[in-house]
């Protein structure tokens, strides 16, 4: 009987620890799932930010050479 619940206290023992480790597990892969998400977001916007930059100078550069034209024609 003595032998029976050892036994039972060990299994929900190790029951336990597997439990603590899934836990840790699954933690760690949120951690690291939303580590992976923070540095795509922040690829992105660090693009979206080079093409704007881009577009605004190409908007720039059309805007002076409309009005060098015009000034030229004049």
């Amino acid at each position: 009987m003595k032998q029976n619940t050892s036994h039972s206290k060990l299994v929900a023992m190790l029951i336990q620890r597997q439990n603590k480790k899934r836990l840790s597990l699954r933690f760690k892969k949120i951690l690291s799932d939303a580590a992976a998400s923070a540095v795509l977001a922040a690829c992105i916007f660090g693009f979206m930010a080079m093409s704007l930059k881009a577009c605004d100078a190409e908007y720039e550069n059309q805007i002076n050479a409309t009005k060098a034209h015009l000034e030229a024609t004049r």
